[in-house]
């Protein structure tokens, strides 16, 4: 390169595949390229609450939800049962602007944070639980169906409505968590420290998400059960697991105990 230029080197990785981007500027005395892109990145990175599912993290204090600056809570459900397990897990289900949560009442760190950004279908379907409310996911969320039940029939076709008004209004004006202007430290420091206070499971990565969301998983197979198949790695006949998955990825749920320091 020929005379006086800074240059940004961007390193990606996208389906396993590395990328490089070199992005060079002439001629430039006193260039803030970096500066922009720098705070453009933190601004993205420290809101991806408001655009990407999150399970098991502490979305709730004093069994409040807590709100996320841009957020509006419109509706508490109680008596909402997540049909994860063969008994199911009875919580509750925070509705607002941006997104769903459910969270069990035994445990509140079994939860699930479902942005509007992510649900590609509300409806209602049967199943051996009985009538219940289904969530699918879009594609890039992992195409989930998330199974609730809620009674009576009248509330749980009455919550479907709602829930179908909702995400089709958030559609005309979505939110992505980044108001427009200049972002100073100050609010993107505010807002990671609320990413680390609502999500426990920062730096995982897109896969650990896919395993740990099997738990609320309850997708066409799942709402009635699977015939048992022989597992060469058990010896047991278990229940056929779905596709892709395999026993090993089971134990990625539950996650690792911290060792004392």
């Amino acid at each position: 390169m020929a005379g006086k230029s800074l240059a940004v080197d961007v390193l990606t990785n996208f389906s396993g595949t590395r990328y490089e981007f070199i992005f060079a500027e002439y001629g430039v005395g006193d260039s803030k390229m970096m500066e922009y892109i720098t705070t453009v990145y933190k601004a993205y990175d420290s809101t991806r609450i408001y655009r990407e599912l999150r399970v098991r993290g502490t979305l709730t204090k004093g069994n409040l939800l807590m709100l996320l600056p841009l957020e509006n809570l419109f509706d508490e459900i109680d008596g909402v049962w997540n049909l994860s397990s063969d008994q199911g897990n009875l919580g509750k289900l925070f509705v607002t602007n941006l997104r769903l949560v459910w969270t069990s009442i035994i445990n509140g760190n079994f939860n699930i944070s479902i942005p509007f950004l992510q649900i590609q279908m509300i409806t209602t379907r049967n199943s051996k639980f009985g009538e219940a409310l289904v969530i699918q996911t879009a594609r890039q969320a992992g195409s989930y169906l998330l199974g609730f039940r809620i009674d009576p029939r009248e509330r749980l076709k009455k919550v479907a409505k709602q829930l179908g008004s909702l995400h089709s209004i958030y559609w005309k004006n979505p939110v992505f968590g980044i108001t427009t202007g200049q972002a100073t430290d100050e609010t993107i420091q505010n807002m990671k420290k609320i990413n680390e206070d609502i999500d426990e499971s920062r730096g995982r990565t897109t896969e650990d998400h896919c395993d740990i969301l099997s738990v609320y998983l309850a997708d066409g197979t799942k709402l009635r059960d699977r015939e048992p198949v022989y597992n060469e790695d058990l010896g047991l006949a278990v229940e056929r697991l779905p596709e892709n998955y395999t026993i090993s990825d089971l134990w990625k749920i539950m996650p690792e105990k911290k060792k004392d320091k």
